[in-house]
């Protein structure tokens, strides 16, 4: 196996657009389709028009392309997913 490297990719969540009233976003956990996307997030509630910060580490095993889904768990009507795709060439 070769170490071909790390991407870091950032997002950034807005409390809107949802048709549940909630007065604070809150992120309990992340889930991942395969252990090479780790992610990290802000642990403190997000008041209306503030922001959290998800990144993600993507550690990819072997080159190719590569599609990964991150399910962002929040107290929204539905998780939030993010998919990255790429190719490691």
């Amino acid at each position: 196996m070769r170490n071909i490297g790390v991407l870091l990719i950032g997002v950034i969540l807005l409390l809107g657009g949802c048709k549940k009233e909630i007065e604070q976003l809150v992120i309990p956990g992340t889930t991942a389709t395969c252990g090479c996307a780790k992610a990290q997030f802000d642990k403190h509630p997000a008041e209306k028009g503030e922001t959290l910060q998800v990144s993600i580490e993507m550690s990819p095993k072997e080159s190719g392309f590569f599609s990964e889904t991150i399910t962002v768990k929040c107290n929204t009507d539905k998780p939030i997913k993010l998919t990255i795709r790429g190719q490691v060439l």
